[in-house]
């Protein structure tokens, strides 16, 4: 039974790299240059996939916890939860405007856990589904 799983395996694998999969998801950084200060949080949450607490953002902007809401403030105007968000769906939509994702992989490689969830909070911040965006950005579909 398991040289089947096997062959299916190395099958799709196949199958994949014919298709034009390029494998594993690569996700690079984009570092705002207006916002040094960010650059650091950015990468370890999209590192972490979005699971990094408001204690160790503090500690990575080198404030104080009870200071990162009003520090954030200063340079997102939004709280640490929605820049969290913001920053995973902004992580996503690189993904899929370069055609490098499909939904669910960028959902996974964001940190989402079902694709529902990355629908939904997608729709509600950039005002199009994920597979839409991935549609009109990157040239799929029909």
């Amino acid at each position: 039974m398991k040289t089947k799983s096997k062959s299916k395996s190395k099958k799709r694998k196949a199958k994949n790299r014919k298709a034009g999969h390029p494998g594993p998801i690569r996700i690079t950084i984009e570092i705002d240059r207006r916002r040094p200060d960010l650059a650091r949080l950015d990468e370890e949450l999209v590192l972490m996939k979005g699971r990094v607490t408001a204690a160790e953002a503090a500690r990575i902007l080198g404030v104080g916890k009870d200071d990162l809401p009003r520090r954030l403030r200063e340079l997102t105007k939004m709280n640490y939860r929605q820049y969290r968000v913001h920053v995973r769906i902004r992580t996503a939509a690189d993904l899929l405007r370069d055609g490098r994702a499909t939904v669910a992989e960028a959902a996974d490689a964001v940190g989402y856990s079902a694709r529902e969830s990355l629908d939904r909070k997608f729709s509600r911040l950039r005002g199009v589904s994920p597979a839409k965006y991935r549609k009109s950005r990157a040239g799929f579909g029909s």
